[in-house]
């Protein structure tokens, strides 16, 4: 089972779905590449099937990882288990890679869970809603 690649769009970004596919042992396997403005921002959302590897290629900004907060900037290489809550922050044009690996279905919806990122605050002992 195969999905084909296309540009899809969201708020100030938009991404494009290089490869889907559902390997013979029922594991979905897809690849694709983000851009996102600055000062925007993904949904605080988990995949709760699939893990996902984030390389990126372009920017700066900062990344929320299971309630955990760090800078991020290109070259940096971020590993999301599945079922764990994410978010990223583009402080300037940020680009990267995903390459997502799970079972499931093709068609799976993140669930993005209601913070808003100004409801968030990154601090040195992690991050808080406000």
């Amino acid at each position: 089972m195969n999905r084909g690649s296309g540009e899809y769009g969201f708020d100030d970004g938009r991404y494009w779905i290089l490869d889907c596919r559902q390997e013979p042992s029922g594991h979905i396997v897809m690849t694709s590449k983000f851009v996102l403005e600055p000062g925007y921002h993904l949904a605080y959302a988990n995949h709760t099937m699939r893990s996902k590897v984030w390389i990126v290629t372009h920017g700066e900004g900062e990344f929320i990882h299971n309630g955990e907060g760090c800078h991020i900037r290109t070259g940096d290489v971020l590993q999301i288990k599945a079922g764990i809550p994410h978010r990223i922050h583009a402080m300037t044009v940020m680009k990267w890679a995903e390459v997502q690996v799970g079972l499931g279905d093709l068609d799976e919806v993140e669930e993005q869970l209601q913070v808003r990122w100004g409801q968030m605050e990154l601090t040195d002992e992690g991050v808080f809603a406000q």
